[in-house]
C-alpha cells in the first residue's frame, strides 16, 4: 500500500510572491498561497500572525496523517518543520526570523 504523501521524495518550495508565500509539498502537491500585505512584519504582533498563517499552511501542505505510526508522524514533523523554516527565511525579515528562532529554541529545550 502506497503512503498517502511520500515526503521522501518531496521538494519544499517557497517562493516569495510580492505580499504573499506560497507554500508546496511536493512539484505535483496542493499549494497554499499565504498572504501578508496586511501585516507590518516589523511590529511582533504583526509577525505573531503571519507565523500562525504559515503554520496552519504548512500543516495543511504537509498533511498530517490519521495514525500513530511513528514512521508516518516522523515524515510529517520533518514536512512541517521544514516547511516553516523555509518560509520563514523566505520572508527574509528579523522579527519573523527571530519569533521562529525563539520557538525552535523552546521546542528543543522541551524535547
Amino acid at each position: 500500500m502506497k503512503p498517502i504523501f511520500r515526503l521522501r521524495h518531496a521538494a519544499l518550495a517557497f517562493l516569495l510572491l510580492g505580499s504573499a508565500l506560497a507554500i508546496s509539498a511536493t512539484p505535483e502537491g496542493a499549494r497554499i498561497a499565504v498572504h501578508y500585505q496586511d501585516l507590518d512584519l516589523s511590529k511582533p504582533q504583526d509577525a505573531r500572525v503571519l507565523y500562525r498563517r504559515i503554520s496552519i499552511a504548512a500543516r495543511r501542505v504537509c498533511n498530517p496523517p490519521g495514525t500513530t505510526e511513528l514512521a508516518q508522524l516522523a515524515k510529517y514533523s520533518e514536512c512541517y518543520e521544514n516547511a516553516i523554516a523555509n518560509a520563514v527565511t523566505s520572508v527574509n525579515q528579523q522579527t519573523l526570523t527571530a519569533l521562529h528562532q525563539s520557538r525552535t529554541q523552546r521546542s528543543l529545550r522541551a524535547g
